[in-house]
């Protein structure tokens, strides 16, 4: 049995598809199929969060172009490692600049460029862009970027650093957070778009995929996954911890 009749087989056991007929099925399950692959043979996507920002990625692309080719499939894996990596460095660039003397490091500035270009390559390759005008755009904002660094690190370098007038010690000034209230945000999922309660209507069939992809802005691909991946574990995990208490 192939790939996408072993998921052809497990999509028309799903309540949501019984409404479906086999050749929308199989559409599906090769749309599924195609997807996974993509994504299996990704290599820096590590870590929950990569992969979901990975997914993401792919899904967004998808729905610009259509990836039929080996080749496009392949500069489209290249594409989403190579923003995987970008995302990598951001991070790091955040987290040098939100220290008590912030700054960036001109070689991860360097590697950073020479990344977004590659991206533009690869978009350009499938088609998404047009290369001289993104690559103007790219220049612009680096350039934006920098300025914007080296104005805030003269103008706050230090500024919550405090030296005592007594024993010349240094020490932080901190904000006082005791009157903000704290609220647990509902539509996200570490960096997924999820909403339980609009997950527990899809799943009681009050709401169809197309209402819940009209919902949260994006294709029912996305529902699909998150339903299956996200919301039926979780499910699955509350129902087993009721039981064992």
């Amino acid at each position: 049995m192939s790939e996408i009749e072993k998921v052809f087989s497990k999509l028309r056991n799903l309540r949501q598809y019984k409404d479906k007929s086999d050749e929308e099925l199989k559409i599906i399950a090769k749309e599924q199929v195609e997807r996974q692959d993509i994504l299996g043979k990704l290599n820096f996507c590590l870590t929950d969060e990569e992969k979901e920002f990975a997914t993401c990625l792919l899904e967004r692309y998808l729905e610009e172009a259509t990836i039929e080719s080996f080749s496009d499939k392949d500069i489209l894996r290249q594409l989403i490692d190579t923003e995987i990596l970008i995302e990598r460095i951001k991070k790091q660039i955040n987290k040098d600049y939100n220290t008590a003397n912030p700054y960036i490091s001109d070689k991860l500035l360097e590697t950073l460029q020479d990344l977004n270009k590659q991206v533009i390559e690869f978009k350009t390759l499938l088609g998404f862009i047009n290369k001289d005008k993104e690559e103007g755009n790219l220049a612009e904002h680096l350039d934006i970027l920098k300025k914007k660094a080296i104005q805030y690190y003269q103008e706050n370098a230090g500024c919550n650093i405090v030296r005592c007038p007594y024993c010349q010690e240094h020490f932080m000034l901190l904000m006082n957070v005791k009157d903000l209230e704290a609220k647990k945000q509902k539509w996200f999922k570490r960096t997924l778009l999820y909403n339980k309660s609009l997950f527990d209507m899809y799943h009681k069939k009050e709401l169809t995929l197309e209402k819940m992809a009209d919902i949260f802005g994006v294709s029912n691909f996305y529902i699909e996954y998150i339903y299956e991946t996200v919301y039926l574990p979780e499910i699955e995990s509350e129902k087993n911890v009721s039981e064992n208490k």
